[in-house]
């Protein structure tokens, strides 16, 4: 399976770097494309990484601190200083922020870690042998938390670097349909959106249920090309906008949307609004596809 990982973070001694990776990361690399490995992972991070604080960020709930996770695929042949045969491949992080304690206990430092995936086309456009489809490459993927890193980092905990991912079985909740049907159609006609969530629940668990509801109604093909950000604020929309194929944004209930551009569909999954079909055939087409179950969907 062409899946692999690499943590970036910092070490027992405090520096930033790479942690670990898989070990059959570096041929994939090489197999796709890539004559430097090293510049290669940087432009993954360099895109893909990233953490910004909002207002009502909290470390209360050790490993439920909100998550920036971030899909997209990267054409890095488009880069001038890439080599131009370079295979694009789809990347999945875990991004957040790690809470060390000084020596002497008395303060506490944040520093930002990235847990990235890298995936290639195939894995997403076809079922694999053991039957994952292109919704379980995705969201089946293991959300690394800071307390997993550190003691990933201390040697009491080992993150599956080459771990397949798991099965995943969309919940279709009545109270999303709207939500989701919206956003999908958004996405269809090639709009990009901004999902406010709801700010009385767990962030990451909310974010993921409504992402695997809304990219259950999308073909595998437009899944391989559309990515998705989420606990992000409006500087960073606009900068993973401009830099990737990344589409859809979802932030917390508090993300103060002042400077986005006009053009952004923007929905409130607390309280919907009610819109007029601007396709009438795509909003017929996703309403039926929707009222099918996953298993039939997925065949």
């Amino acid at each position: 399976m062409d899946r692999y990982s690499i943590i970036y973070g910092t070490n027992q001694a405090g520096a930033f770097g790479y942690l670990a990776n898989s070990t059959e990361l570096n041929a994939f690399l090489r197999r796709i494309g890539s004559t430097n490995n090293i510049v290669t992972v940087d432009h993954v991070f360099q895109f893909m990484a990233g953490f910004t604080k909002q207002s009502q960020y909290a470390k209360e709930g050790k490993g439920n601190a909100p998550l920036s996770v971030r899909y997209a695929p990267l054409y890095l042949h488009k880069l001038s200083t890439m080599p131009p045969n370079i295979e694009p491949f789809n990347v999945i992080t875990i991004n957040g922020l790690e809470h060390r304690d000084s020596k002497d206990g008395k303060d506490t430092r944040e520093t930002i870690y990235s847990h990235a995936v890298i995936l290639s086309r195939e894995l997403l456009l076809q079922r694999d042998e053991g039957g994952l489809c292109y919704l379980d490459q995705i969201f089946g993927t293991h959300l690394t938390n800071w307390t997993e890193l550190r003691d990933f980092r201390n040697g009491r905990f080992e993150i599956p670097l080459d771990e397949a991912p798991s099965p995943v079985v969309p919940l279709q909740l009545p109270r999303d349909e709207k939500i989701v049907l919206q956003v999908a159609e958004a996405l269809y006609s090639g709009k990009c959106v901004v999902l406010r969530l709801d700010g009385d629940t767990n962030f990451n668990d909310r974010s993921m249920s409504l992402l695997t509801q809304i990219y259950s109604l999308i073909q595998p093909r437009l899944a391989a090309e559309v990515g998705f950000a989420t606990y992000v604020d409006v500087p960073e929309i606009k900068k993973l906008q401009e830099q990737t194929s990344i589409r859809l944004f979802l932030v917390p209930a508090e993300c103060q949307l002042d400077g986005l551009p006009s053009n952004y569909v923007v929905i409130d999954s607390a309280n919907p609004a009610e819109k007029s079909p601007e396709n009438q055939n795509l909003t017929q087409a996703l309403q039926k596809w929707y009222n099918l179950s996953w298993d039939r969907r997925s065949e």
